[in-house]
C-alpha cells in the first residue's frame, strides 16, 4: 500500500480531474464546482469518522475528483490514461474505479473508501449553490428547463430516502442539519419550488 501512495502524485492526478471536467462538465449539477463539494465532504467524513488510518485517501480523492465524469457511461479510458501516465499501477486504478461504481444512488459500495464516496456524493444533494448553479445555467439557456425539472423530481423522490442509506452516524446526523437548511433554503426561492422536500 505504502507503494502505490509514493507513486501518486495526488495535486497532480486532482489538477487532471479538474481541466477534464472544466473541458467537458456533464452539466450544471455534475461540474468541477460539484466535485469539489464531494472531496470537500470525503475529507469532513474521514476527519469525522476518524478512517485516517482505514482508508486510501489517495484512492478515496481520486475517485470523488472524477466520480461524475461522462456521467453514465462506463467508458474510464481517461481517468485510466491519466493515471497511467503518471505510472500507477493497474491495481490503484480498479480500487478507484471500484470506488466510483458504487457512489451511484441504489448502487451497493464494496469497500470503504466507496462508502465514504457514497455518503459525501449524497450530501451534495442539499448543497444550496449547486441548485443555483443549475437554476442559473437553465436561465442561461445552458440547461433546458425540462432537466432541472428532472432534478427536482429526483431530488423529491430520493432526499427522503437518503438517510437509511447513509453508511456513517456521523454523515447521517449532519445530513439532517443540512436538510434543514435545505429546506429553508428553496422554500424561500420560488424558483425553486421543484426542490422542496
Amino acid at each position: 500500500m505504502l507503494l502505490l501512495i509514493e507513486m501518486i502524485d495526488r495535486e497532480l492526478a486532482l489538477s487532471k480531474a479538474q481541466e477534464w471536467q472544466e473541458r467537458e462538465p456533464f452539466d450544471a449539477g455534475h461540474d468541477w464546482e460539484h466535485h469539489k463539494e464531494v472531496i470537500n465532504n470525503c475529507l469532513w467524513i474521514v476527519e469525522q469518522e476518524k478512517l485516517e488510518d482505514k482508508i486510501d485517501l489517495d484512492v478515496l480523492l481520486v475517485a470523488a475528483a472524477w466520480h461524475d465524469f461522462r456521467r453514465g457511461s462506463e467508458d474510464y479510458s481517461v481517468l485510466k490514461s491519466e493515471l497511467l501516465v503518471q505510472g500507477v499501477d493497474q491495481e490503484f486504478i480498479s480500487k478507484v474505479i471500484e470506488t466510483i461504481s458504487g457512489h451511484s444512488f441504489g448502487e451497493s459500495q464494496t469497500n470503504i473508501e466507496g462508502k465514504v464516496l457514497f455518503d459525501a456524493d449524497k450530501m451534495a444533494y442539499l448543497s444550496p449553490s449547486r441548485i443555483l448553479r443549475v437554476l442559473s445555467a437553465v436561465e442561461n439557456g445552458e440547461m433546458k428547463k425540462e432537466t432541472m425539472s428532472r432534478y427536482g423530481y429526483h431530488f423529491r423522490e430520493r432526499i427522503p430516502k437518503i438517510p437509511d442509506l447513509l453508511n456513517f452516524q456521523g454523515t447521517k446526523q449532519q445530513f439532517a442539519r443540512l436538510l434543514s437548511e435545505y429546506r429553508k433554503f428553496v422554500e424561500s426561492t420560488p424558483a425553486l419550488n421543484e426542490f422542496v422536500v
